[in-house]
C-alpha cells in the first residue's frame, strides 16, 4: 500500500514517544481542572482552573520550533481531555480495527457546543457533573444501534489513554518527519504539500464517499475526504492514519483496519474491505 524512501529515524520517534508521554501526564493531571476552566472561566471560585493551553503547550512548542503543523492534533488533544472525566465514570467507545482499538471522539464542534450549553449553568457547583451526563448521553446516542460505527467496545479511562496516546505517538513521528521530506520531493513526484499529500483511492465499489482517522482518534461523523470513488483523488494529512467509506447498510461508514503512513513514494491506497 506505501513504501518507497520514506521512513521516520530513531531520534523522530523518540521525540515523538517523549513528546506523548508528557501530553499523557498533563491530561491525567490537569483534565478536571480543563473542565472546570471550560465551564467557569474566571467566575469559578471554588478553586483554580486550568486553560488547555497549559496541557497543550510542549505540543504547541514542538509545532512552532520545528515549524511543524499540529493544529489537528491538538483540537484532538482538547477534545480527548474534556473527555476524560466521562471515561473516568463510564468509560468511551473505541473501534475496532484489527489488534487496535481507537478512541472515538465526536465530530468537530460538538463537545464545544455542549459545553456552551453547561457554561449557561455555571452558577451552579453541580455543572462539571452535568457536563459528564450530557456528554455521556451524547455518545450513547450515537453509537446505539445501527449508529455504532463498525465494531465498538467500551474502553475505562487508563484503556482509552494508553490507546489514545500509542497511536498519538505514531502519528506525530510521521508528521514531524514528513514535513521536510515532502518538502525535499519534486512535487510532480510526491504530489505533496507541507500539511499533506495527494493519494489516490482505489476502492473495489463504486459511488463510495471516503473519510480518513488518525490511529489515535476516529471522529464521528468522520472526517470527510470526498467522493466518488473509484478511483478517487484524495488528499490526506501526514501521519499514521486509516480510511474508511460510506460502505456499510444505510450510508454508515466501514473502515479498513490497516495503518496507511502518509507521506508515502507510492501513494495509492487500495483496499479489499469495500
Amino acid at each position: 500500500m506505501n513504501g518507497g524512501d520514506f521512513h521516520v529515524d530513531e531520534k523522530t520517534n523518540r521525540l515523538a514517544s517523549e513528546l506523548t508521554a508528557d501530553l499523557q501526564f498533563r491530561t491525567v493531571r490537569l483534565g478536571d481542572l480543563v473542565v472546570e476552566d471550560f465551564i467557569y472561566g474566571e467566575s469559578y471560585t471554588r478553586s483554580p482552573g486550568v486553560p488547555f493551553d497549559e496541557v497543550a503547550g510542549p505540543l504547541d512548542r514542538v509545532s512552532e520550533e520545528k515549524g511543524i503543523p499540529l493544529q489537528d492534533v491538538r483540537a484532538d488533544l482538547e477534545d480527548f481531555t474534556l473527555l476524560a472525566p466521562v471515561a473516568q465514570r463510564y468509560g468511551i467507545p473505541a473501534l475496532i480495527l484489527g489488534e487496535a482499538r481507537v478512541p472515538v471522539l465526536p465530530g468537530h464542534g460538538i463537545l464545544r457546543s455542549i459545553l456552551e450549553a453547561v457554561r449557561r449553568t455555571r452558577g451552579r457547583t453541580d455543572s462539571p457533573w452535568l457536563w459528564i451526563e450530557a456528554a455521556r448521553s451524547y455518545l450513547q446516542d450515537a453509537f446505539a444501534g445501527e449508529n455504532a460505527p463498525q465494531e465498538v467496545q467500551t474502553l475505562n479511562l487508563e484503556e482509552a489513554q494508553t490507546a489514545f496516546f500509542r497511536g498519538l505517538s505514531s502519528y506525530i513521528a510521521v508528521r514531524i518527519a514528513g514535513v521536510p521530506w515532502l518538502q525535499g520531493q519534486m512535487p510532480s513526484k510526491s504530489g505533496g504539500q507541507s500539511n499533506g499529500q495527494w493519494w489516490k483511492a482505489e476502492t473495489q465499489r463504486s459511488g463510495l464517499s471516503l473519510y480518513y482517522a488518525g490511529t489515535h482518534a476516529v471522529r464521528h461523523p468522520p472526517n470527510y475526504l470526498g467522493g466518488v470513488t473509484t478511483p478517487l483523488p484524495v488528499f490526506l494529512p501526514l501521519g499514521t492514519l486509516h480510511l474508511g467509506a460510506d460502505a456499510g447498510r444505510r450510508g454508515r461508514v466501514l473502515w479498513d483496519s490497516s495503518v496507511v503512513t502518509v507521506p508515502s513514494h507510492t501513494p495509492i491506497f487500495r483496499t479489499k474491505k469495500f
